[in-house]
């Protein structure tokens, strides 16, 4: 399974977000290239929205017949702000941990894969 983040971010935070970014997509996608789940979804995309404003608002779209899902999801700004680097790539992890449980809510989708998907990035963690 590939993992994809992107980001709607403050610049003031780009660096910080892309290192943990970078860091964790490695992380993740190395340790789930072996591992297979029965869902109709190419990769794993989610859009992390860090911003000092409430301009922007979530969004949970997933197309079964293009396997393709469009999640973006808000993680607090102050909190990645104060964050380590350990405990920002934490908040990016919790956010595709969320993004997966919503994924299973979805009536196309087997909730059963999506449930094990989540089990394993919860192993995996962050390192």
């Amino acid at each position: 399974m590939d993992i994809w983040i992107g980001g709607e971010i403050e610049s003031t935070i780009e660096d910080k977000y892309r290192a943990a970014r970078s860091q964790l997509e490695n992380h993740l996608s190395h340790r789930l290239e072996t591992m297979s789940y029965e869902l109709e979804l190419d990769s794993l995309d989610c859009i992390a929205i860090i911003r000092n404003d409430n301009e922007l608002e979530e969004l949970q779209s997933y197309s079964k017949e293009d396997r393709d899902m469009d999640f973006r999801l808000v993680i607090d700004f102050a909190e990645f702000t104060a964050a380590s680097s350990k405990e920002s790539k934490k908040l990016l992890l919790n956010m595709l941990l969320r993004a997966v449980e919503l994924l299973s809510q979805n009536s196309d989708v087997n909730e059963r894969e999506a449930l094990k998907l989540k089990k394993d990035l919860d192993l995996i963690g962050i390192e």
